[in-house]
């Protein structure tokens, strides 16, 4: 599979963008992360042209219209900032996902503060560029780096973003929408098991409609399934599904030490990623094809470390 294009905020990678001539390098997206992905990098505010040092910005004003202010002279950026938004997403780039910076007026995804006349902060927004990808790309995987602290939210996203794009790179043939659906299976259960069903049924082209509109039609609904988040609950209870696959053949001891590992992942004490690794033992040890050929035992690359090392 080729590596996924996501864009990021230039900063997250190192590159010394920030208003001060600093950078805000994040360790994971840039050492982990980095192997296995093509990173498009982007700066606002390199684009608007404001350079490197810059007077400090913020947003300014209604939460349904913010303005891009300068710090100190009040100089109006807005109708610049939103041109160069225009015109940053106004070829077909190609990505895959966009990960960006918390808390920047221009990149970020939400609860960026809006100061109001008294020069306090009085509500939250989105950043303008923020707010411009969105709109133009409104099934893209995206997320703030912020969250990416949290290993939990780590594999959420990287759930997402391999299952996005293992669909977008599908050779268009039925078959290999129904044996993708097939694989992606528990994935999709996880999310919404009633929609799993539904994309079932779409894959299953009991209509016998054009591979085109066909695939049109489960990508669609894909996207609104995979965007949502999966409670804990949920992939508890695929677990306990595929668990299932062994009553006859692990002992009721067995069965007690695997539900406690459910339980450690209920509370935060292991990663998803750790849990499967135990279910994929089993369905090795008993040789289960079925369990074996799903995409939830790799949702994505071998060897990317969701948990920090410290």
């Amino acid at each position: 599979m080729m590596k996924p294009r996501i864009g990021i905020s230039a900063c997250l990678l190192g590159r010394k963008v920030r208003h001060n001539g600093g950078d805000k390098r994040n360790d994971w997206l840039v050492d982990q992360l980095g192997r296995f992905v093509e990173w498009v990098p982007f700066c606002p505010e390199l684009e608007m042209g404001l350079g490197v040092p810059r007077p400090t910005m913020r947003l300014k004003g209604k939460l349904k219209d913010p303005q891009l202010i300068v710090k100190g002279t009040e100089q109006n950026l807005t109708l610049l900032a939103r041109s160069t938004a225009e015109r940053l997403l106004s070829e077909d780039l190609k990505l895959d996902s966009f990960i960006f910076k918390k808390g920047s007026p221009s990149c970020g995804l939400e609860h960026v503060k809006i100061y109001g006349k008294n020069d306090s902060p009085s509500s939250s927004a989105i950043g303008f560029f923020a707010a411009a990808f969105k709109e133009k790309n409104p099934s893209l995987p995206v997320i703030e780096e912020g969250r990416l602290s949290d290993p939990r939210q780590r594999e959420r996203y990287l759930v997402k973003l391999f299952a996005f794009v293992r669909l977008r790179r599908l050779p268009r043939e039925v078959a290999s929408l129904q044996n993708y659906h097939k694989n992606q299976r528990f994935i999709l259960m996880a999310h919404a098991p009633g929609h799993c069903r539904r994309l079932g049924a779409i894959a299953a082209n009991s209509e016998n409609i054009g591979v085109n509109e066909l695939f049109s039609n489960y990508q669609s609904l894909f996207l609104d399934v995979i965007n949502t988040s999966p409670s804990c609950n949920h992939w508890i209870n695929v677990l306990l599904h595929m668990l299932g696959f062994f009553k006859n053949e692990i002992s009721g001891g067995e069965k007690q030490q695997i539900l406690r590992t459910f339980d450690d992942y209920r509370c935060g004490a292991l990663p998803l990623i750790a849990v499967m690794t135990l279910m994929h033992h089993l369905a090795e040890k008993y040789s289960n094809r079925y369990l074996l050929d799903q995409a939830v035992f790799e949702p994505y690359p071998k060897g990317l470390l969701v948990m920090d090392r410290n």
